[in-house]
């Protein structure tokens, strides 16, 4: 006899249906939270950038040694860099420019080169329009194209913009203004990327990482678990780029989870060779000649010492070539009062015990003074700490002194008007080519 009690099963219609009510619950609930997460569009933006990066390589993978500038990237393997919407190509010269490093002076362009780290190369390219228009608003340059050259790639530190520009100028290019936009990595990286590693802070960044020999059978093993986890990382990022749901912030939150474990793990491997480095010791060919600092003020001195000599240096370049310079002190959040920061922006920007932020409330006022010395020399040096002094929307975008696309249209309006102030350069003013 058939239980009357006994339920009957579901169909399939009905067991499909409440299936697709859960998954979009569950959908609506990892939505709000990866708004909630994530933030607004700008940085919802920025992590869709970081996704295409790590998708393309954009990684020191693709990076060379360089025998007079440290590294540049590499044109054979690099597919450029995508910021923003943006897609900007390697040149031939390894930099991440759309066109190529020679260029040469005329009547109807003025070529400006960028010099500096990842903030110079990011605010040449959000803030590149900005620049046009405010120069071009000029009634010396009015009529004239504005020819961006970028000599700027992350993680670059003096005496790298010196040297690039030197080897600009050997290979026959031409500038009409410098403009030099630094500070963070001058002060921030040397003592936690070389001197902390017993490499000269006078190398490139990071210089013993570079130049590292995975050869060794020691740590043959562990060279090749790094970069298995990189090319997974990179294929994960990869998938999520090309996938139908790209604009799903919750998809992106579970993208970017995933993501920071896989980077933990790639920085658990790259510790152990450089721990195997460190104490198997380190030749002149890596370490450079090496100081060992007793405190961090002389430290800082010798950092800022070697940046100021460097803006000299690039000062004498440009007058020898009559060119106009600028130097530009870089906005920083850890720079004491220099933006109201809103609760959102504080949290996920400023992290009280980093030390690269530490070295900045440190540094920075050092740079500032050094600035001035600069000034009173006859550089062009501008202190935009200040600059979003009075901003109370969101600029940071990161614990590591990057802008969104705002800062760095911000930036450039700044930079485009220091410019102006410092044209033409007084030996330009009787040049044939203006």
């Amino acid at each position: 006899m058939e239980n009357s009690g006994q339920r009957r099963p579901l169909s399939l219609a009905k067991r499909l249906l409440f299936t697709a009510l859960v998954f979009s619950l569950f959908l609506i609930v990892l939505e709000g939270l990866a708004y909630w997460k994530i933030g607004g569009q700008r940085q919802f933006a920025w992590l869709q950038t970081r996704q295409a990066e790590i998708a393309a390589g954009s990684s020191e993978a693709s990076e060379v040694i360089h025998p007079y500038l440290g590294w540049v990237l590499n044109p054979d393997v690099h597919p450029g860099i995508q910021h923003g919407r943006r897609h900007i190509p390697v040149n031939r010269s390894g930099f991440a420019d759309t066109g190529e490093l020679v260029q040469r002076r005329a009547a109807d362009r003025l070529i400006v080169g960028i010099l500096g780290g990842s903030v110079a190369w990011q605010m040449s390219v959000d803030g590149e329009q900005t620049l046009r228009r405010v120069l071009g608003r000029s009634d010396d340059l009015q009529g004239k194209r504005i020819v961006l050259v970028r000599l700027a790639l992350s993680g670059f530190k003096q005496p790298q913009q010196l040297l690039s520009l030197a080897y600009a100028l050997l290979l026959g290019g031409e500038f009409d203004v410098i403009v030099n936009v630094d500070g963070y990595n001058e002060i921030a990286l040397p003592p936690l990327d070389n001197t902390s590693n017993g490499v000269s802070y006078l190398y490139p960044r990071a210089w013993h990482a570079r130049t590292m020999e995975l050869s060794d059978p020691r740590i043959g093993s562990v060279g090749f678990r790094a970069l298995e986890v990189k090319s997974i990382r990179q294929e994960w990022a990869h998938w999520f780029t090309n996938m139908p749901f790209r604009n799903s912030r919750g998809l992106s939150l579970i993208w970017k989870w995933r993501d920071a474990a896989l980077h933990s793990q790639s920085q658990q491997f790259t510790e152990l060779i450089l721990n195997h480095k460190r104490d198997s010791g380190r030749g002149f060919q890596i370490a450079g000649p090496f100081v060992k600092y007793s405190n961090t003020e002389r430290e800082l001195q010798d950092l800022v010492q070697l940046w100021q000599r460097s803006s000299m240096n690039i000062q004498a370049l440009c007058q020898a070539n009559q060119i106009a310079y600028v130097h530009v002190l870089q906005p920083n959040q850890y720079v004491p009062d220099s933006k109201p920061m809103g609760r959102l922006e504080r949290k996920e920007t400023v992290v009280v015990d980093q030390e690269e932020g530490q070295g900045v409330a440190r540094g920075f006022p050092m740079l500032i003074e050094a600035g001035r010395a600069l000034r009173s020399n006859g550089i062009a040096f501008y202190d935009m700490t200040g600059l979003f002094a009075k901003t109370e929307e969101r600029i940071y975008i990161d614990s590591w002194c990057h802008f969104n696309a705002l800062g760095n249209r911000m930036l450039a309006e700044a930079v485009a008007r220091a410019i102006l102030e410092q044209w033409p350069p007084p030996a330009a003013a009787h040049s044939t080519a203006h």
